[in-house]
């Protein structure tokens, strides 16, 4: 499905054939596999949630969040991002990236979030958050995220061997030096700048994504 520069896509996480969240976010770049979308601070999006799910309330977060996989049983609640978000997403890559930056427009960091490979739809692309994640502040300092609800979630069943193979060399990939790390992270932040407003099909002049289309990227 062909969309033009500025219109509005929708990502949503498909679990099991059930939605499981709908964010609405603005295109930026369409080129072949590789898409780029603006989530700007305050936009609301719709997710599943068991904090409030007859039952569940005294469990740990992540226990609801494992709960929610496994039985397919949640109530869904809305959120507004509390930063701009610029997303990269590839159809054949088991991860997307996300910068973010504050309302003010000081850079936040990195964000490399584990999930299938996007599907294209005809509102936008569907997609799963595979529990782990990689953060990086701008420093270049890292950390894993959530690994350990990741190995309990192959234990019970909730993700398969498969799943497991494509997703653990990626969290545990290891960046041990400040250098290495930037290298690993494409787009860098000196390659983007966050967009300003999207009017007719064009970007606004601030953003620059080239290191996207000429550079191979690779992800933690």
């Amino acid at each position: 499905m062909a969309f033009s520069i500025g219109s509005v896509i929708v990502a949503r996480e498909d679990w099991r054939g059930y939605l499981h969240s709908a964010v609405p976010r603005l295109l930026v770049s369409h080129e072949g596999r590789a898409l780029v979308d603006w989530s700007p601070a305050g936009t609301v999006g719709v997710y599943a949630s068991s904090r409030q799910y007859s039952g569940r309330e005294h469990l740990a977060r992540s226990e609801r969040k494992l709960l929610t996989l496994e039985t397919c049983q949640w109530l869904y609640t809305s959120a507004a991002f509390t930063m701009g978000s610029l997303n990269f997403v590839d159809d054949q890559h088991w991860s997307s990236t996300t910068l973010g930056w504050s309302e003010a427009g000081n850079f936040l960091g990195w964000y490399v979030n584990v999930q299938r490979p996007i599907v294209r739809t005809e509102i936008g692309y569907d997609s799963m958050d595979l529990v782990v994640d990689v953060v990086v502040a701008p420093s270049y300092e890292w950390h894993c995220k959530d690994e350990a609800d990741f190995e309990t979630a192959i234990g019970r069943g909730i993700f398969d061997e498969e799943q497991r193979s494509v997703i653990a060399p990626r969290s545990r990939a290891r960046l041990p030096t400040h250098r290495a790390t930037r290298r690993a992270l494409r787009p860098g932040v000196d390659d983007v700048a966050p967009p300003g407003r999207l009017a007719g099909s064009k970007a606004s002049p601030g953003l620059r994504h080239r290191a996207w289309t000429s550079r191979r990227r690779r992800s933690a």
